[in-house]
């Protein structure tokens, strides 16, 4: 009876919090949802758990020397409820209910058997782990660790006797007889036990009372706003020795329980950060199929999300330039520019190389003027060397072109070996005028009689 007025005042509380916290005093749904939203800081934030699980008994009844008590399994049951101070840290009560059982059977020496109901109930401190600091607040799994205090009731009770009121008579076969252990008697009886435990194994009628600390780690899993599930081992360190009825062997009893547990949230707050509704109405999905331009390429991999209607476009989203100059087909004068030219105009139309060429000779002159501003030392020289001219008068076009001092000792080969950039075999106006360059930054090993020599080859080949 003991129990069902627990399961029936808990129960009454679950009902009252769900009433009140879903209560918001107006008619009007804009002021509800306002009310509500104002009022979600101040509603309590309780959360209710019921559950199930096994007891597991470790004693002095079936104690094997270094090894401890096996396995002895029992159902028990579980509810609380807790209050959330913070993301972080929570206090709750819990209440408990099961049963404690184990049974020796060691021939004569030892045949111990005990049962005792379980009734516990105190305070508990949990720390959550789905705080914003260790894990997100909203995070799918919360990790917690637990520890509190509880009052334990247990009244030991044992089988000493069948249902006749026979006693129990352990023979070394590993049978039960009705007389002590005597093989030359034949006169007795084997019995089998009932499993019924009749006789008391604490002498009195006053209620056992012991205190535990519980100690748990769990994880509660989130599935929606106003309910979640948790799994939970806890292990109980009890002050008294007297859980089996029986002192000594072992330090003070102890008893573990694994449980799964389902949690109520009526107000829809606490252990989770509610999530924002502000993208309900946008469909992701269709976004991330989106093609803004009709171009036969999702925006999402489109590197030209504005491509104009009936241009081609390669894979990337972008206009074709299939001679990739530079310019898109659909703008190209010319389509199948050469790859070798030294420049195209804005319409993508190569320009003549004597034309690049008289642009060349032309930013030489002022290349240089600038190269003696900055760096005097390399404007040295008599005036009547050529290379002072060319360096210092600004004659670099008509120097290049006429002079013949130092006339070219190296073969040919060598000097497109060194200008021939593309390595192709030839030698083209763009190479003529980047070796120039080089030959006046002093990058190359090549003398001026030797671009001397590098322009006939040009001309010629």
């Amino acid at each position: 009876m003991k129990i069902v007025k627990l399961v029936f005042l808990f129960c009454a509380l679950i009902g009252f919090h769900s009433v009140k916290s879903q209560e918001i005093p107006s008619e009007n749904s804009a002021e509800k949802d306002s009310l509500s939203a104002q009022n979600d800081s101040t509603k309590t934030r309780l959360l209710y758990s019921v559950g199930f699980g096994l007891y597991n008994y470790r004693g002095d009844v079936g104690y094997i020397e270094n090894i401890g008590t096996t396995e002895n399994l029992q159902p028990a049951f579980n509810a609380g409820f807790e209050y959330k101070l913070n993301s972080s840290f929570g206090l709750g009560l819990n209440l408990g209910y099961g049963s404690l059982v184990k049974n020796e059977n060691k021939g004569i020496s030892s045949n111990r058997n005990f049962k005792t109901s379980i009734i516990s109930g105190g305070l508990i401190a949990n720390f959550h782990f789905a705080n914003g600091s260790i894990l997100a607040e909203n995070h799918p799994m919360d990790p917690f660790i637990s520890i509190g205090f509880d009052v334990i009731n247990f009244n030991p009770k044992t089988d000493l006797k069948d249902a006749n009121g026979n006693t129990y008579y352990y023979w070394g076969d590993g049978s039960i007889r009705d007389i002590p252990f005597n093989p030359q008697d034949t006169n007795n009886i084997r019995l089998e036990r009932d499993f019924n435990y009749e006789s008391d194994l604490i002498s009195g009628d006053g209620l056992n009372i012991a205190y535990s600390i519980p100690v748990s780690v769990g994880i509660n899993f989130f599935v929606t706003d106003y309910f979640e599930t948790q799994i939970k081992q806890t292990i109980s360190i009890t002050n008294t020795d007297l859980l089996d009825g029986h002192t000594g062997g072992s330090p003070n009893d102890i008893y573990m329980y694994s449980s799964i547990s389902f949690i109520l949230n009526p107000s829809g707050i606490g252990s989770r950060k509610r999530k924002s509704k502000e993208f309900d109405d946008i469909d992701f999905v269709a976004l991330l199929k989106g093609d803004s331009d009709g171009d036969g390429v999702i925006d999402i991999d489109d590197r030209c999300n504005d491509t104009q209607m009936d241009i081609k476009v390669d894979r990337y989203g972008c206009p074709k330039d299939n001679d990739e100059d530079g310019i898109p087909d659909h703008l190209d004068y010319e389509i199948n520019t050469n790859d070798t030219v030294a420049q195209i105009d804005s319409n993508g139309v190569a320009i003549p190389d004597s034309i690049v060429a008289l642009k060349a000779l032309d930013s030489i002159v002022t290349l240089r003027e600038e190269l003696c501003l900055f760096y005097p030392s390399m404007c040295q020289g008599d005036e009547t060397d050529i290379k002072f001219g060319i360096l210092n008068n600004g004659y670099a076009d008509r120097s290049l072109i006429t002079a013949r001092a130092e006339r070219s000792k190296k073969p040919i080969e060598d000097i497109v070996k060194v200008c021939d950039t593309n390595g192709d075999g030839k030698i083209t106006s763009k190479e003529i005028y980047e070796s120039i360059d080089n030959y006046f930054d002093g990058k190359i090993d090549i003398e001026l009689g030797d671009i001397h020599k590098l322009i006939d080859y040009y001309f010629e080949q």
